[in-house]
Order: structure tokens, then sequence, then C-alpha cells
């Protein structure tokens, strides 16, 4: 493959992450992506070949990226055990609440992949798959007695819900947002004070 400026890599994948997290993957033409970056779409190609490998390249370099660099190379910054899973929640909503392009990113895409065919659907379904794994092996202190799987999925739940509702009305308070309803699904009584 002929060379590729990774600067300019980096501009076209950032530019389509907010236009997929806009306007969707279906709704977002590669000739408006060529228009955002200023090149033409045989231009643009050259960088991505396809579509559908843009999109593969915005969820790992962007998207995925970004997180691992806010939670830490291997995903958790404390020793396995040492956060409890309210804890490590509200880590991750305090997260999302300084990167709304790629929760907006995320939530569209995620919605867009109730089409069987869409070419995001195998991401999100690997992630559910990542769920089940770490409710299998916690890295957290979970309380004796609790189911953690319908814990963990209760509150992933929660979590897509409450931030439809925070993009949906810009100038809402994520954290604060999540605050109010952490003690339904992690009660004091049983968890303890949250880390």
């Amino acid at each position: 493959m002929p060379h590729r400026d990774p600067e300019r890599l980096s501009q076209i994948e950032c530019t389509a992450a907010e236009l997929f997290g806009r306007s969707g993957y279906y709704a977002t033409s590669l000739q408006s992506l060529a228009d955002a970056v200023g090149l033409t779409k045989a231009g643009l190609l050259h960088y991505v070949g396809s579509k559908d490998n843009l999109l593969t390249l915005v969820m790992r370099d962007v998207y995925d990226a970004d997180a691992m660099a806010k939670l830490g190379a291997d995903g958790n910054d404390q020793p396995v055990g040492t956060v409890s899973l309210p804890g490590y929640l509200r880590d991750i909503v305090a997260q999302n609440a300084e990167r709304p392009h790629l929760v907006r990113l995320f939530t569209m895409l995620n919605t867009e992949t109730l089409n069987p065919d869409h070419p995001a659907r195998q991401y999100f379904q690997d992630r559910e798959r990542l769920l089940e794994h770490l409710a299998d092996n916690p890295c957290w202190r979970i309380p004796e007695g609790v189911d953690v799987h319908a814990t963990l999925n209760a509150a992933m739940m929660a979590m897509d819900g409450i931030q439809i509702k925070w993009l949906r009305e810009p100038g809402r308070d994520l954290v604060a947002m999540w605050k109010q309803i952490e003690p339904a699904l992690f009660p004091e009584t049983i968890w303890g004070p949250i880390d």
C-alpha cells in the first residue's frame, strides 16, 4: 500500500468519528467526508480503503484508543480487587462526561446495529461478550451474594439510558445524573460507600 501520512489519517478518522456520531454510518457519505477533510473521494479511499474499513479504523484508533488512554494501558489503573464495581463504573461515567462526541458516536452506531447487516454489529456483539467475560472474571470487589452478571448488565443498561438522555439534553451533568441512580443500583447496605 502506498505511503499514508499518519497525521492526515488521524484527521480523517477524527472527522469520520464526528460525522458518524452526528448522522450515523449510513447517512454519512464518503463524498461528504472527503469534502470535510479537503480530499477527493479517490484520495480518501487511498487512505482508508473502504467505508467499512474506515469504520473499523474509527472504532479502533479513535474510540477504543481514547478509552484505553483514559483508563490506563491495561484498562485498570489499580490492582485487581482494590476498587469496587460502583467505583469503576463511576470512573467510566466521569471519562464519558469528558468525551460527548465519542459517546454520541458509540450511541449512534450501537443503535444502527439493530440492522443485522451493519458493519459494526460484530464490534458491539464482541463488546457484549467482553462484559460477560468481565462478569465471569471480575477485577473489582464484589460483595458476597451479589449476582455480578445481573448487576453489571443492569448498570450498563442504566448507563446507556442516562447517556442518551444526557446527549438529548445538552448542559446536563452526566456525573450528577449517574450519582442520582447509584443508590438504586448499588445500595450502601450491600456495597458500602462507593470508592
